[in-house]
Formats: structure tokens, C-alpha cells, sequence
């Protein structure tokens, strides 16, 4: 039987993302906003069975911290939790409040919170060290 599997690290080399100046910013880039897209409207977990046994092996050849990049998708895949127009758990919460408050006023609501959210997101990315601190005084990094 053969080998059917593709080697992830050998398409990088090819597609050239070493000898780019902004090689893994512009990949970072694009798989945030796929994220994204994919967060409004597909299901967490489907959304990491499609994308990580790809994604992994790539920023893993491209020396890109996988603890960062773990805790950027957890974060990014909340925020599809409630964008519309699927935004699972703004229909959560519609289903424990009731007719009290209409599902436009919940999701306006929610604006607020992608606000704070979209600026968590960016201090991560921009100071990776917020979230590599907590295993780096484990131990459990270098």
C-alpha cells in the first residue's frame, strides 16, 4: 500500500516562505482570518479537525510557537462562538433568558465583547509573552 501522505514541511520549501521577509506574518495573517470566516460558520471542533493536522506541521517547520499559536486559535475560535450568523452561544443564551430580550438585542449586545475580545487578540499577538509566561515559570519551556 502506499504512502499517501503529504509532507507538509516540503510544500513550505517550495511555496518559498523562508526567503520572505514577512513569510510567517503574512501566514499568521491568513490563517486568522480563515479562522474567522470559518468561526461564523462552522463548530469549534470541526473547525480544528479540518485545520490543525494541516496548520501544525506547517507552523511547526516554520519555527512558530505552538503554546502561542494554541491559545490564538482557542481565542479566535470564541470569537466565531458568537459572530453571527450562527454564533452558538448567543443561541445559548437566548434559550436560558427566553422572550425577555429579543436575539437582535443579544447579539448587539455582544459587540461590545468582540471589541474586548479583538483587543485581547491583539496583544497576544503583539506581546506573545502574555501567554508563554505561565509555562515558562512551570517549566514547562525554555
Amino acid at each position: 500500500m502506499e504512502n499517501n501522505k503529504v509532507d507538509v514541511g516540503a510544500v513550505i520549501d517550495s511555496a518559498g516562505f523562508f526567503w520572505m521577509p514577512c513569510g510567517i506574518a503574512l501566514m499568521m495573517i491568513i490563517i486568522m482570518l480563515a479562522y474567522l470566516v470559518l468561526g461564523c460558520f462552522l463548530e469549534p471542533i470541526g473547525i480544528m479537525l479540518l485545520t490543525l493536522p494541516v496548520l501544525v506541521p506547517a507552523l511547526e517547520k516554520l519555527g512558530v510557537n505552538l503554546i502561542w499559536f494554541g491559545i490564538l486559535v482557542v481565542k479566535l475560535l470564541e470569537i466565531g462562538l458568537i459572530t453571527p450568523p450562527v454564533g452558538l452561544n448567543v443561541f445559548a443564551a437566548k434559550t436560558l433568558i427566553g422572550d425577555r430580550i429579543s436575539l437582535e438585542r443579544i447579539f448587539a449586545g455582544v459587540g461590545w465583547f468582540l471589541v474586548c475580545e479583538a483587543l485581547v487578540l491583539s496583544l497576544l499577538i503583539a506581546y506573545p509573552e502574555i501567554s508563554l509566561y505561565l509555562p515558562r515559570a512551570l517549566g514547562m519551556m525554555k
